[in-house]
């Protein structure tokens, strides 16, 4: 992210959400995302044109409408999960790291009303955010708690304590869309942190890249138009100040996440992100992309696994 500006992968989250609506995309229905958009941003997501442009895009390059869904997937992923974490383990409180322009507050008021929810992000993220919030007549939530932070600076132990979390309290932290940005020892150190400071337990929904994403990359034959996309794509990200930093062992993973006192629940790769839901949930879409979708749990929660959840390393 470029020092001051907001984040604009999260920015364009939000845009792809808002689109998933008008395209009756079934996977995750964010019905508030289109409220957030700036003007422009709302004239395309009502253009009819814009979706006879995605569905030639789509044909063309099929590899764009899996990133889509599984963009889509793991935001259903992590509130599906929050449910049932709350039915089965008492969680009353939910923290969403690298919140950017997530809408849950407003989208379930029926869950609001039993969770103290914390937003955490980077100062410039959140004051924008924060902004087009009040632009919009989007009241915050009493149980909704805003915190910035700088993960790469600032102690997210003593950022959320200042703000009356409750380390007594079983807690869900959503991660999702942020890991890959992150150097792998912070990464590291939020997992290890989160353990220490949640005395009664937590359960983290993320995702992450896969190494084997990175070795196929390298291997794969480096044609002029292969490499020129490359170079235009690193040029964007450090461009826009959020390059990739980190990316995950798969089959290390269990015994990076036993040394840091976590048992993984679920694990969706390939084709378990497409089994992870029904296929009329999916409408279509197959979710795909070298991204994969985790929950772990660590062991100060107890040592049973959830029941009915199921593990994909597919």
């Amino acid at each position: 992210m470029r020092e001051g500006k907001g984040s604009f992968t999260s920015r364009a989250v939000m845009f792809f959400r808002a689109l998933a609506v008008r395209a009756e995309i079934p996977i995750f229905k964010d019905t508030i995302a289109e409220q957030l958009l700036n003007a422009r941003g709302r004239r395309i997501v009502n253009r009819p044109r814009t979706y006879r442009f995605m569905a030639r895009l789509f044909r063309r390059r099929p590899r764009l409408k899996q990133l889509l869904a599984a963009l889509l997937l793991r935001a259903r992923f992590a509130e599906d999960e929050l449910v049932r974490a709350m039915e089965r383990e008492g969680v009353r409180q939910y923290v969403i790291l690298g919140a950017g322009w997530d809408t849950f507050a407003w989208r379930r008021p029926d869950l609001m009303a039993r969770l103290r929810v914390f937003e955490l992000d980077h100062p410039a993220t959140q004051a924008a955010k924060r902004a087009r919030l009040a632009e919009r007549g989007l009241i915050d939530h009493p149980n909704q708690i805003f915190v910035p932070i700088d993960f790469t600076a600032q102690s997210l132990s003593e950022r959320l304590l200042a703000e009356g979390f409750d380390p007594a309290v079983p807690t869900f932290v959503n991660w999702m869309g942020v890991t890959y940005y992150l150097p792998k020892p912070v990464v590291e150190g939020v997992f290890r942190e989160l353990d220490g400071l949640c005395s009664s337990g937590v359960m983290i929904a993320f995702d992450y890249m896969d190494t084997r994403v990175l070795e196929l990359t390298k291997t794969r034959p480096k044609t002029v138009g292969t490499r020129l996309r490359r170079a235009v794509a690193g040029a964007v990200w450090r461009r826009i100040g959020e390059p990739f930093h980190t990316w995950l062992d798969l089959d290390g993973l269990p015994q990076w996440f036993d040394g840091m006192g976590y048992d993984i629940q679920i694990n969706l790769t390939r084709r378990a992100k497409c089994e992870y839901l029904p296929p009329e949930a999916l409408g279509g879409y197959e979710p795909g992309g070298g991204m994969n979708i985790a929950l772990v749990r660590s062991r100060s929660m107890g040592t049973a696994a959830l029941p009915g959840s199921a593990t994909g390393q597919n």
